[in-house]
C-alpha cells in the first residue's frame, strides 16, 4: 500500500509526513551537506529544480514502483529535521532502511526516534517484515544506530552502481 498524502506519524517530538516535491528546498540543503555528501553521495543537484526533479524520479518514482517510500520528519517548532523510509534497491534482497538528518539535529537521539516509528509502520502497514540496511564503513553514527534499532550486521558488499565499499545489516521485524 502506497503512503497515503494524509498519512502523518506522530512521534514523542517530531511528524512524519511523506516526502513529496515541495520538500525540495529541504532536501537540497540535506543533500548537500558535509555528512549526507561524505557518507551517502554527491547525487549531482545544483538547484532546487534538480532536487525536484531527483525527488520525482528517484524517491518518488521508487515509491510508485514499490509500494513504500520516505517520510521527512518535522519536530514541534515546524523545522524539517531529516528524513527516514525504505527503498528496494536492486542490490539488495529485501527493502533497505534509509534516514539523513541536519547536522543540526544530530546526535539529539532523533535519528532513533524516527527510525524506531517508521519500522513499526512498515511492519505494521506495509507488511515488510525483512530489512536491510546499508552504511559506510566509516559512518559510525549509522552503525551505532542501525545496532541500537537491532539491525545485525551481515556482510561488506561493494555497490554495484559506484564500486563503493559498504557495510550490510539486515533485521527481521
Amino acid at each position: 500500500m502506497l503512503i497515503s498524502n494524509n498519512t502523518r506519524i506522530a512521534t514523542s517530538r517530531t511528524t512524519l509526513a511523506p516526502l513529496s516535491v515541495a520538500d525540495a528546498p529541504f532536501m537540497f540543503e540535506l543533500m548537500m551537506s558535509p555528512s549526507y555528501l561524505r557518507f551517502i553521495g554527491d547525487r549531482g543537484l545544483a538547484s532546487i529544480q534538480d532536487t525536484e526533479n531527483y525527488i520525482d524520479s528517484y524517491f518518488l518514482k521508487s515509491a510508485i514502483t514499490h509500494g513504500f517510500g520516505y517520510f521527512v520528519a518535522t519536530n514541534a517548532k515546524g523545522a524539517r529535521v531529516g528524513t527516514v523510509g525504505f527503498m528496494q534497491k536492486e542490490y539488495l534482497k529485501y527493502p533497505d532502511i534509509g534516514f539523513a538528518f541536519l547536522p543540526q539535529f544530530s546526535g539529539l537521539g532523533l535519528a532513533y526516534e524516527v527510525s524506531q516509528a517508521a519500522l513499526e509502520y512498515a511492519r505494521d502497514e506495509w507488511h515488510l517484515t525483512n530489512l536491510d540496511a546499508v552504511t559506510d564503513s566509516d559512518n559510525a553514527a549509522s552503525k551505532n544506530l542501525l545496532k541500537r534499532l537491532n539491525f545485525e550486521f551481515i556482510e561488506e558488499i561493494r555497490n554495484p552502481e559506484n564500486q563503493q565499499c559498504l557495510q550490510l545489516y539486515g533485521i527481521r521485524v
